[in-house]
Order: C-alpha cells, then structure tokens, then sequence
C-alpha cells in the first residue's frame, strides 16, 4: 500500500516514455486497488497478471480487508 516504491515509480517513468509494452506482476504486486493498473494501461501498456489463483471475490475481499486493517496496526 505504499506509494513511495522505487521499482514502480521506475516502471511508471518508463510507461510514460513509451519504452515498455507490457509489465508482468503477480497479483496484487503491482498494486492493491487497481489505480496503477489503469495507470499503464492509459499509457498503452498492458498489464499481465502472472499465476492467477482462483479465490472467490469474497475471499480476495476478506483479504484485503485484513490487509487494511494490519497496516493500521
């Protein structure tokens, strides 16, 4: 959940430069809400999500949820 990272700041300078095609991030890596993801992809990068598990939306909720609330701890 930080915003200070280095490799995605880096990731997000070369979307802007156009020298990336794609970025390739296992799930919840690359972010946790989705902001970044529409970042690239507003840049023409595409965003491949690598060894997806197959979690129900109310099990991928819960954990992020505990997530939220261990960061505040």
């Amino acid at each position: 959940m930080k915003e200070d990272r280095g490799g995605l700041k880096k990731l997000i300078e070369l979307a802007k430069r156009g020298q990336i095609d794609a970025v390739v991030a296992y799930k919840d890596r690359l972010t946790r809400f989705g902001f970044e993801v529409k970042l690239f992809k507003a840049y023409g990068v595409n965003v491949i999500v690598a060894f997806q598990d197959d979690k129900d939306h109310t099990q991928e909720l819960m954990e992020d949820f505990v997530e939220i609330v261990k960061s505040f701890a």
